[in-house]
C-alpha cells in the first residue's frame, strides 16, 4: 500500500502523507532524482538520513535530498503535506 496520495501541480508534486499511515510503510527508500521538498504543513513529523538522527520537520522547512541516498520519514501527530521539485 502506498503510503502517502500525490497530486501533480505542473512541475510541483503535492504529497499527503496521514497521521493514520503505519509505522512499517514508512521504510527507508532512495530517489532516483535530486528533490527539493518544502514543509507546507504537519505536526511532529522527522526526517532521517541515512547514519544521521533524524531532526524534526517544521512548516516552510526545505531539505534537499540527493539522487539515491537512503532517507525516510518519521510518523508524526497530524497529516504532513509537503510540496515537492526536481533540482
Amino acid at each position: 500500500m502506498n503510503p502517502y496520495q500525490e497530486i501533480q501541480q505542473g512541475e510541483i508534486t503535492i504529497r499527503t502523507f496521514k497521521k493514520n499511515v503505519q509505522d512499517d510503510e514508512l521504510v527507508w527508500h532512495r530517489d532516483k532524482e535530486d528533490r527539493e521538498v518544502r514543509v507546507v504543513k504537519g505536526s511532529g513529523w522527522q526526517f532521517q538520513r541515512e547514519d544521521h538522527l533524524p531532526i524534526l520537520l517544521r512548516e516552510g522547512d526545505i531539505i534537499q535530498i540527493k539522487k539515491e541516498e537512503w532517507h525516510r520519514i518519521i510518523k508524526g501527530r497530524t497529516d504532513l503535506i509537503v510540496e515537492i521539485r526536481k533540482w
